[in-house]
């Protein structure tokens, strides 16, 4: 993903947070559902964890996303 989309992100620049989520929400989804089988407390996972990314704040570079992403799990 593009530096500026991430900053977008961090930003919550709507359009950035939508994209942002519709790329990385299938996995966060398949992760938690992994963990937990349950579709429901995997959905709320799905939820806080972009909750949890856009308070947080930044990353220091792009390729640590997924990572901090993970982190937020």
């Amino acid at each position: 993903m593009a530096k500026t989309l991430y900053s977008a992100f961090f930003n919550k620049e709507d359009w950035a947070v939508k994209e942002v989520y519709s790329y990385y929400s299938r996995l966060v989804k398949h992760v938690s559902f992994e963990i937990l089988h349950d579709n429901d407390l995997a959905d709320d996972v799905v939820s806080e964890t972009f909750i949890n990314l856009l308070e947080k704040g930044k990353v220091d570079n792009d390729s640590n996303f997924v990572a901090y992403m993970c982190a937020s799990l």
